[in-house]
């Protein structure tokens, strides 16, 4: 079995794959590729872990679906060699973010050099986020259906609809990336967007920590300390607790009731049933053991998380307006969408540190908080900003 690479695909031909000696044989063909086309399919409705039904892969001249509903998990090794090696094959994939968590619960590590086609939109001005099928439009000037997104993927047999659409997620994906190659090119911009998927890649190879979770209640900033420690234990107990049991979060605890859990801190089950929506399973199951976290978390002084950051005060509004025409002007100059140019948390995070330090906006570090491609095309006009409203930063330093 044999495959030859980027080449011309036949469109309406793909290959299943469920023998672990054909896909074996095939990984040692695409290993030789330069590129390999990728996209996953999986069901995540009441897991919290993404359940993978299909993994396709296009050569640039056949397509390929490899079912690992069929393999076993060392079946699936010489994939997992090609795709993450150091030295494999760039990997094409539109939207990375799912499926680089799809290949992390698999593998514990995602494909080592990747190309984000969507990310690649961005930044030769097509818009952001931009889906799959409008980008295969706009670009190649063909149609793709969005019949089976929302089909189950876990079934077998999957219909031949199912299979179509899966083989016609990746079927496209060469062609793209060798237009978008040969722009971004001609426009200098290979580095920015190597830079780009380098930086989302790296977030996946630090585990995370499930004690974190509670920083995303940003309305927790108002919390006093005995609220906070609440917040902290509840949403520890819930990830840890979903995680272990592969369970989506809301089954345990929905994030408004968490909220309210720490804010109000109630102190008998009686309470829990009669003033939170809490599903009658988890009140009965694990209702004393809330009551236990919330007791012992509010009198525990040892326990001390971080304080979650306040919003910015609508003072600094003079200084925010001043930073977002800087990108905007930017983004006109560049034919870009000033959004991917400056994040709004880049842009509150830049604002924190010039409050921080107290001598002079020349000392911050904007290509660490920024990248480099940004930072070379922001940090001149964003520094005279910052210099301009010294005054206004002083009284909050």
């Amino acid at each position: 079995m044999t495959s030859e690479c980027n080449r011309s695909i036949d469109l309406g031909s793909y290959q299943i794959i469920t023998d672990p000696e054909v896909l074996e044989a095939l990984c040692v063909d695409w290993r030789k590729c330069p590129t390999l086309a990728v996209d996953t399919e999986f069901i995540r409705t009441d897991t919290f872990w993404p359940k993978v039904a299909l993994i396709q892969i296009s050569d640039g001249v056949q397509t390929y679906l490899v079912d690992p509903l069929a393999l076993s998990e060392s079946d699936l090794l010489p994939l997992k060699d090609v795709l993450c090696s150091s030295n494999g094959p760039i990997v094409i994939i539109h939207a990375c973010y799912e499926d680089l968590e799809v290949f992390k619960r698999m593998w514990g590590t995602t494909p080592h050099t990747i190309f984000d086609t969507q990310m690649c939109a961005a930044i030769l001005g097509y818009g952001l986020q931009v889906g799959y099928q409008r980008l295969v439009a706009e670009v190649l000037q063909k149609e793709v259906s969005k019949g089976e997104t929302r089909s189950n993927w876990l079934q077998r047999p999957l219909t031949e609809s199912q299979l179509d659409y899966a083989a016609l997620d990746v079927a496209y994906l060469t062609e793209i990336y060798q237009i978008f190659s040969d722009v971004m090119a001609e426009k200098g911009r290979t580095d920015w967007l190597q830079e780009d998927c380098q930086r989302i890649n790296s977030q996946y190879q630090v585990a995370d920590d499930p004690s974190n979770y509670y920083v995303k209640f940003r309305n927790a900033w108002r919390f006093k300390p005995t609220q906070l420690r609440a917040l902290y234990a509840l949403s520890s107990w819930r990830e840890e607790t979903a995680r272990e049991h592969d369970l989506p979060r809301g089954f345990l605890l929905k994030d408004p009731v968490l909220f309210k859990l720490a804010e109000e801190l109630p102190e008998s089950l009686n309470q829990l049933s009669g003033d939170f929506e809490i599903r009658k399973h988890v009140l009965r199951k694990d209702g004393a053991k809330l009551i236990e976290i919330i007791n012992s978390a509010s009198v525990d002084e040892s326990l001390n998380p971080s304080s979650i950051i306040s919003p910015l005060s609508k003072e600094l509004k003079p200084l925010m307006v001043g930073l977002k025409a800087v990108a905007r002007t930017a983004a006109e100059n560049h034919d870009v969408p000033a959004e991917l140019l400056l994040k709004k948390r880049d842009l509150e995070r830049i604002v924190r540190i010039a409050i921080q330090v107290s001598s002079g906006s020349d000392e911050i570090d904007l290509c660490a908080v920024l990248g480099e491609w940004r930072c070379s095309l922001l940090k001149e006009a964003i520094l005279d900003v910052l210099n301009q409203h010294q005054s206004l930063l002083a009284r909050f330093q």
